[in-house]
């Protein structure tokens, strides 16, 4: 068994636990194990910790010195956020998703070892959202993809205390070959396939609910529409979508209908959020 194989085998705590044939070609995991082993010399050797960090997340996200890995030093639980990568990683396949990025991933002791996306370092909310204004029909097909995505999945903490997206955690990019726009999935720490429910059609208060988790974002309490109840409903897709792309509200309904014909009941709701988010950008733009 050569290096290669004893570092990848099915017994190595680095083992995607998918089917490899299911998730990556056999050619794509064979060109980043030399960087993978490239951070696992410099989390042995403890120089990791002089590595350049992201700015931003509770996380420590390292760049490996090579910048060609993402070292993330989880400490615990490694092993479900890989699991939890593979399954986001193997929907988008499923359903042909080509404008949203999973990176490869794989665990080494305490630390979650991703491939470096060709995403600016600086995430940071003003970047962000010039990029996504300036360029806005290069992300149309991207919104399209994503409104796919969060009809069969949901992911947490992509919404701040302050009702703004977390970029941090769904970075937005311009491929640097197509021009096209992207997003990588890099927190998938509260990813979850969807299990569908029919959301109740007398737009109950969310006040009254004695549990709120992620499916229900705290930002939606703020928002106020024509309707005579003040606050939003219980959706049936995350809403968060809209503020993360409110100049493509239009296509974003359009394929919404195709998976919830009786969306536009919430047409209301959505355009408000929608409204709020562009203007909340004035500021950087």
């Amino acid at each position: 068994m050569n290096s290669t194989e004893n570092i990848f085998n099915r017994t190595s705590p680095l083992w995607i636990t998918a089917d490899l044939k299911k998730s990556e070609s056999l050619e794509e995991d064979e060109s980043i194990v030399d960087i993978f082993k490239s951070s696992m010399r410099s989390i042995d050797e403890g120089s990791i910790y002089n590595c350049s960090r992201a700015r931003s997340g509770g996380t420590p996200v390292y760049y490996s010195p090579d910048k060609l890995s993402v070292i993330k030093h989880c400490r615990s639980a490694s092993s479900e956020r890989l699991n939890r990568i593979e399954e986001a990683k193997l929907l988008c396949q499923e359903m042909h998703l080509t404008h949203i990025r999973v990176p490869i991933a794989r665990t080494y002791k305490e630390f979650l070892l991703e491939e470096c996306l060709p995403i600016d370092e600086d995430v940071s909310l003003p970047i962000q959202i010039r990029m996504y204004c300036l360029n806005r029909d290069a992300f149309t097909k991207l919104s399209k993809e994503l409104t796919r995505f969060f009809c069969r999945a949901r992911i947490g903490d992509l919404v701040d205390d302050q009702n703004r997206v977390k970029y941090d955690n769904i970075p937005l990019y311009l491929d640097p070959e197509t021009g096209e726009g992207m997003a990588a999935l890099v927190d998938l720490e509260e990813f979850r396939l969807e299990t569908f429910f029919q959301a109740d059609s007398s737009l109950g208060n969310i006040e009254e609910e004695e549990e709120e988790d992620f499916m229900f974002p705290s930002f939606l309490k703020t928002i106020r529409t024509p309707s005579p109840r003040k606050l939003s409903p219980q959706f049936p897709i995350d809403p968060v979508i809209f503020k993360i792309f409110p100049l493509h509200f239009e296509e974003i309904m359009e394929e919404l209908r195709i998976h919830f014909p009786d969306i536009d009941k919430y047409s209301e709701h959505f355009s408000a959020i929608c409204e709020n988010t562009i203007q909340s950008f004035q500021r950087y733009l």
